[in-house]
């Protein structure tokens, strides 16, 4: 199939700490969409992203949280999604961060370049363990979701390209498990383009969580047959 002529759409994001006597505390913060500009390429895209930052810094009402640049197909019809050829993950600065080179799942017909088969270690930003942050919400990484495996069988759901996370919530208090013997935390599946490392402060009590889902990541790795 022809690939169809693409556009690039740069959004910067926004934040808004919910709560003003707590703003050095990390949560709860909410993420909302700011600006967005439309580009025939990836590369004037890139090159206008050191002067956009520095209006948004100098003109925006709320500070900048990260920013992403999207490819869409022209003329096709998009239903409202997010669903598109790539994407690529900035942060406050404009440094890019991390990068997704195929289609969401709506367009993978239109990719024929080359099969995806994970990402190898070098491309794994996270390891177990690490905190992350996951559109304003804590969470520690379990593990990445599909690392390369030479001779694996060819793959292409973007959402299988993230990780698995734990939120660092109440619940993480004292872990507590039902009788499956399931831990009653929650858990996600961020995709890898999803994911920030933690830019505010962090406080002891969120501190204290971290080490508790850690040492139930570690009692995991001992017991390998505990549901997850």
């Amino acid at each position: 199939m022809k690939r169809q002529k693409t556009i690039f759409q740069l959004e910067m994001l926004s934040y808004v700490k919910r709560r003003r006597r707590h703003r050095d505390d990390y949560q709860p913060i909410e993420i909302r969409s700011a600006w967005t500009l439309t580009f025939l390429s990836l590369e004037e895209a890139e090159a206008a992203m050191p002067d956009l930052v520095n209006r948004f810094n100098e003109e925006y009402y709320y500070p900048l949280y990260c920013c992403h640049i999207r490819e869409f197909p022209l003329g096709v019809v998009r239903n409202g999604s997010y669903d598109n050829y790539s994407d690529r993950l900035y942060d406050q600065n404009g440094v890019k961060l991390d990068e997704r080179l195929f289609p969401t799942y709506e367009y993978m017909n239109a990719w024929s370049e080359s099969t995806y088969l994970g990402r190898k270690p070098e491309e794994i930003r996270f390891k177990k363990g690490d905190v992350v942050d996951y559109g304003g919400e804590l969470c520690v990484v379990h593990g990445f979701m599909r690392p390369y495996k030479e001779g694996a069988k060819p793959f292409g759901d973007s959402s299988d390209d993230g990780y698995t996370v734990w939120y660092v919530d109440k619940n993480a208090d004292k872990i507590e498990f039902d009788d499956d013997g399931c831990a009653l935390l929650g858990h996600d599946h961020p995709e890898a383009i999803s994911l920030l490392p933690p830019r505010f402060p962090i406080s002891e009590r969120d501190q204290q969580r971290i080490e508790n889902i850690r040492r139930f990541l570690s009692a995991t790795d001992r017991d390998s047959h505990q549901p997850i």
